[in-house]
């Protein structure tokens, strides 16, 4: 009778660290992104590749939009340089003024404009220049001989150009805020399907557990059974097994 529980005891530690075993191996290969069929792990990898390339896509699109908005704030700043020069091409037809009242606002007119070139010229992201297509030159103001005629003309050609490529700028942004939105999107659903293919981590985990609980308390059964005084318990079963009067 000792030997058969010994036996049923032993059986169901070994049945129990089997079941631990198993539901350790199922976590370890979800960690790993792997599963034990061959083609289920081959369909998971291709959802994982593409989940991974998604993602990096993601993070492409989001540091250009970081440079686009850098590139908006430059522009901006040109926009308020431009307006400034304006504002001086317009106060140089003032009737009042005199030839050292003109000269004075075409040398403050002529910093903007070093200012403007200076600026198209050193503004960087990432030692990537980011509004090089803004210069005097190709705004259409170098050699501007300020005061003369055509010059509000030139300025306000000049903001128009500005103006345009901060619109183009705004349109890049929302589309790669766009193309984010899209790329999130898809990678849930490949996690959706992924998980599809290897079920729920948490609840494999959960399992883990529960199955390495109850080997715990298999084995201690089987211990506890061991430390017992055999000659106790075979007076015991003689008693459970003794005739009823």
């Amino acid at each position: 009778m000792i030997d058969r529980i010994n036996t049923s005891l032993s059986v169901g530690v070994d049945r129990a660290t089997k079941k631990a075993a198993n539901a350790l191996e199922k976590v370890t290969d979800k960690i790993a992104g792997t599963t034990s069929n061959a083609v289920d792990n081959a369909v998971l990898v291709r959802l994982n590749t593409a989940y991974n390339e998604n993602y990096q896509q993601a993070r492409n699109a989001q540091d250009s939009i970081s440079y686009m908005q850098t590139r908006d704030g430059a522009l901006s700043s040109v926009n308020g340089m431009l307006q400034d020069l304006r504002d001086l091409a317009v106060s140089m037809g003032n009737p009042i003024l005199n030839e050292s009242d003109k000269e004075l606002i075409a040398g403050q007119a002529n910093s903007i404009m070093q200012g403007i070139e200076s600026f198209a010229s050193s503004s960087e992201f990432n030692s990537h220049q980011i509004i090089g297509d803004v210069g005097l030159s190709s705004l259409g103001l170098d050699g501007l001989d300020f005061g003369s005629d055509g010059t509000l003309s030139a300025i306000d050609s000049a903001i128009s150009s500005v103006v345009g490529k901060r619109a183009e700028t705004g349109a890049s942004i929302s589309t790669l805020n766009a193309r984010i939105d899209n790329l999130t999107n898809t990678n849930i659903n490949l996690a959706e399907a992924s998980e599809s293919y290897t079920g729920s981590l948490v609840e494999d985990i959960v399992e883990l557990n529960q199955s390495v609980t109850e080997a715990m308390v298999s084995v201690k059964a089987l211990g506890t059974f061991l430390e017992i005084d055999r000659k106790s318990v075979m007076g015991l079963l003689e008693l459970i097994d003794s005739p009823k009067d």
